[in-house]
C-alpha cells in the first residue's frame, strides 16, 4: 500500500484483524499508530474515506504488531 507520509502504517489485511471504518463502513483500513490520544487507543486510517479514527486497544492489535502481552520486564529491571 502507498505510504507517502512515511508513517508506520500496516494493512489490516496483512495479518491484522479487519477493522471497519466507523464513518463509511469500509474494511480498507490500516493501522496508523499503536498510540492514540489515550494510552488505551490505537489509530487507524481509512483508505476509502481518508479519515483517521481511533479504536480501543486489544490483545489482537498488540500481538499483530509484534508487541508481547503482557509486557515483559526489561533486562535492567530483572534481578
Amino acid at each position: 500500500m502507498d505510504n507517502p507520509g512515511g508513517h508506520p502504517a500496516q494493512s489490516a489485511h496483512a495479518g491484522h484483524p479487519e477493522v471497519p471504518c466507523p464513518y463509511c463502513g469500509s474494511s480498507e483500513t490500516e493501522l496508523f499508530s499503536l498510540f492514540g490520544q489515550q494510552l488505551l487507543t490505537v489509530q487507524y486510517y481509512c483508505n476509502t474515506c481518508h479519515t483517521p479514527f481511533e479504536r480501543v486497544k486489544d490483545d489482537d492489535v498488540l500481538e499483530a504488531a509484534g508487541q508481547p502481552w503482557p509486557p515483559q520486564a526489561r533486562k535492567e529491571d530483572q534481578p
